[in-house]
Protein backbone atom coordinates (compact mmCIF):
# COMPACT_ATOMS: atom_id res chain seq x y z
CA UNK A 1 0.00 0.00 0.00
CA UNK A 2 3.05 2.27 0.07
CA UNK A 3 3.53 4.71 -2.79
CA UNK A 4 6.28 2.96 -4.77
CA UNK A 5 7.56 6.32 -6.09
CA UNK A 6 8.18 7.62 -2.55
CA UNK A 7 11.61 6.07 -2.01
CA UNK A 8 11.95 7.50 1.49
CA UNK A 9 8.76 5.73 2.57
CA UNK A 10 9.69 2.56 0.65
CA UNK A 11 13.02 2.41 2.49
CA UNK A 12 11.33 3.10 5.84
CA UNK A 13 8.88 0.28 5.20
CA UNK A 14 11.71 -2.02 4.19
CA UNK A 15 13.48 -1.28 7.48
CA UNK A 16 10.27 -2.05 9.40
CA UNK A 17 9.96 -5.36 7.54
CA UNK A 18 13.58 -6.14 8.47
CA UNK A 19 12.76 -5.33 12.12
CA UNK A 20 9.80 -7.71 12.05
CA UNK A 21 11.82 -10.52 10.50
CA UNK A 22 14.66 -9.96 12.98
CA UNK A 23 12.13 -10.17 15.80
CA UNK A 24 10.76 -13.46 14.47
CA UNK A 25 14.27 -14.91 14.41
CA UNK A 26 14.85 -13.64 17.95
CA UNK A 27 11.61 -15.06 19.37
CA UNK A 28 11.28 -18.42 17.61
CA UNK A 29 13.73 -21.30 17.90
CA UNK A 30 16.23 -21.60 15.06
CA UNK A 31 17.22 -25.22 15.71
CA UNK A 32 14.22 -26.74 13.95
CA UNK A 33 13.78 -23.88 11.43
CA UNK A 34 10.63 -22.58 13.15
CA UNK A 35 11.64 -18.95 12.53
CA UNK A 36 12.21 -19.61 8.85
CA UNK A 37 8.85 -21.37 8.59
CA UNK A 38 7.08 -18.46 10.29
CA UNK A 39 8.67 -15.94 7.89
CA UNK A 40 7.69 -18.10 4.89
CA UNK A 41 4.14 -18.51 6.21
CA UNK A 42 3.67 -14.78 6.77
CA UNK A 43 5.03 -14.11 3.29
CA UNK A 44 2.64 -16.63 1.78
CA UNK A 45 -0.33 -15.14 3.62
CA UNK A 46 0.50 -11.58 2.62
CA UNK A 47 0.77 -12.49 -1.06
CA UNK A 48 -2.14 -14.93 -1.26
CA UNK A 49 -4.15 -12.99 -3.85
CA UNK A 50 -3.19 -11.69 -7.27
CA UNK A 51 -3.58 -8.09 -6.08
CA UNK A 52 -1.35 -8.67 -3.03
CA UNK A 53 1.22 -10.57 -5.09
CA UNK A 54 1.38 -7.78 -7.66
CA UNK A 55 1.73 -5.17 -4.90
CA UNK A 56 4.60 -7.16 -3.36
CA UNK A 57 6.22 -7.45 -6.77
CA UNK A 58 5.94 -3.68 -7.34
CA UNK A 59 7.38 -3.02 -3.86
CA UNK A 60 10.26 -5.38 -4.58
CA UNK A 61 10.86 -3.71 -7.93
CA UNK A 62 10.94 -0.30 -6.21
CA UNK A 63 13.72 -1.64 -3.95
CA UNK A 64 15.71 -3.04 -6.88
CA UNK A 65 19.26 -1.73 -6.79
CA UNK A 66 19.00 -0.37 -3.26
CA UNK A 67 20.80 -1.51 -0.15
CA UNK A 68 19.39 -1.83 3.33
CA UNK A 69 20.48 -1.65 6.93
CA UNK A 70 19.58 -4.47 9.25
CA UNK A 71 18.42 -3.47 12.74
CA UNK A 72 20.97 -4.17 15.46
CA UNK A 73 18.71 -4.01 18.49
CA UNK A 74 15.25 -2.97 19.65
CA UNK A 75 13.60 -4.84 16.81
CA UNK A 76 10.93 -6.46 18.95
CA UNK A 77 8.39 -3.92 20.20
CA UNK A 78 6.83 -6.21 22.80
CA UNK A 79 8.91 -9.32 23.30
CA UNK A 80 7.73 -11.72 25.89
Amino acid sequence: MVDKTDMIRVRQLNFEVARAISCIYDVFPIENQTASNVVKSVGALTTNTKQRFNAQLAYSKALDGTSMTMPRDDYCDNKG
